[in-house]
């Protein structure tokens, strides 16, 4: 099973060079009730100022091969309403590309 210094350590030098401002890790892995089944659940904030284009469709299959493990990557504004405050309210910071 993964740790959280692991996705950490992955994610943070995967989405170095992304369109990305901060990657979040929520779910199961955030609320530390993570087993061999679960999957590795991704918020990031887009850089919008960048070209994004077609390659946030493929950043989670990039990142199964890589950690071995089913992840799910969702854009914070693509985020539902419904689920928002139990994922902000569990949410925790993987990246910053501002580094603060």
């Amino acid at each position: 099973m993964l740790t959280t210094d692991q996705i950490k350590k992955t994610v943070s030098a995967y989405f170095s060079d992304k369109p990305v401002k901060k990657v979040y890790l929520f779910g199961s892995y955030a609320r530390k009730e993570a087993d061999e089944s679960s999957d590795v659940d991704l918020l990031v904030d887009l850089n919008y100022e960048e070209k994004i284009g077609w390659q946030y469709f493929i950043w989670s299959e990039d990142l199964q091969q890589i950690l071995g493990s089913k992840v799910d990557v969702v854009s914070s504004k693509g985020l539902s309403p419904y689920l928002a405050p139990f994922i902000h309210k569990e949410k925790q910071l993987l990246y910053d590309r501002s580094g603060g």
